[in-house]
């Protein structure tokens, strides 16, 4: 029996299930509520429409107090996930897209601004989006119909911009744009510590499980087994010295997809060939906030960090 459910848990993560469409509005309001509750806007008042989904691709318009924006979600390991992001302001549209429209960029290589373009079906073909999503959408999604029919634009002189790699003693943080970070939203504040002023940061990955190493969508009963793996992420810095950071760093990381609430979400990390431990995280906004302890980076020893999903402790 338990090899027929291990067979069928590696067949499910081998080719994935196709998220419900009935559960697309739930998952959009779940996946808006961090970039509007920053925006000092209530969670609570996003109202989504002209929702359009065709196999797998979902568009949907949304609006939140004077926030209003279009957002694609692709179907990816049985989860809607977050890949095109375009936020209205004064008739122009500035535009993020991330994994799996878009390969995760480089960090920190220099990288551009957010571009600048209308949700016209001409621009959201060129973004990767299926064809009978954007055929649908033309006709379905006002925000799309709009741009359609309008010959306005909106155009911005794209500069790169180096980001700041340094690695203070007096703690600093790092969050790069969703863009390098495989969709996710990563921001890493780092304690106070004895970096040498030629320390900096070399690179920072951040991955999605593979379909074998993801945490299913639809937990299986304790005690069967399965993969848990929610996300990976790499650091590593450039010096001559390792750096001791002290303890009390914060992560938060924002999930493209909607996190399971039956679950506890837990970090753990190598650094300087040092195991962290378990660190449990607290969820709020569909973000993952974790304290770490002290800890060593190490030049030529990338931090390897992986977030995982486990049952809650019974109480």
């Amino acid at each position: 029996m338990m090899k027929l459910v291990a067979a069928v848990l590696a067949f499910v993560a081998a080719f994935g299930l196709a998220p419900a469409a009935a559960d697309m509005r739930s998952d959009a309001v779940r996946l808006l509520a961090h970039r509007v509750r920053q925006a000092g806007v209530d969670p609570r008042a996003v109202d989504v429409s002209g929702v359009v989904v065709v196999d797998g691709q979902a568009l949907f318009s949304w609006s939140a107090g004077k926030l209003h924006g279009l957002t694609g979600l692709i179907a990816t390991n049985d989860r809607w996930w977050d890949a095109l992001d375009m936020l209205e302001s004064s008739g122009c549209w500035s535009v993020r897209r991330a994994y799996p429209l878009a390969a995760a960029l480089p960090y920190p290589a220099p990288f551009v601004p957010a571009e600048l373009a209308r949700p016209d079906s001409q621009t959201l073909l060129s973004y990767g989006l299926k064809a009978e999503l954007v055929s649908a959408a033309a006709v379905r999604n006002p925000d799309v119909m709009l741009s359609d029919a309008s010959r306005a634009h909106c155009s911005a002189e794209m500069q790169d911009v180096a980001p700041d790699t340094a690695v203070r003693a007096a703690g600093g943080t790092i969050h790069p744009p969703r863009a390098f970070t495989s969709g996710y939203d990563l921001t890493i504040s780092y304690a106070k510590n004895d970096a040498r002023a030629d320390t900096s940061i070399k690179q920072l990955y951040v991955r999605p499980p593979t379909p074998a190493e993801f945490l299913p969508n639809h937990p299986v009963a304790p005690g069967w087994g399965s993969a848990d793996a929610v996300a990976y992420f790499d650091l590593a810095i450039a010096g001559a010295q390792s750096v001791a950071v002290d303890a009390g760093s914060t992560i938060d990381l924002w999930f493209p997809f909607v996190l399971d609430d039956q679950l506890q979400y837990n970090l753990s990390f190598l650094s300087d060939d040092r195991p962290s431990g378990i660190i449990h995280g607290a969820v709020f906004d569909n973000t993952v906030h974790f304290v770490l302890p002290a800890f060593v980076l190490a030049p030529e020893k990338p931090l390897m960090a992986e977030v995982d999903g486990d049952p809650k402790p019974r109480s």
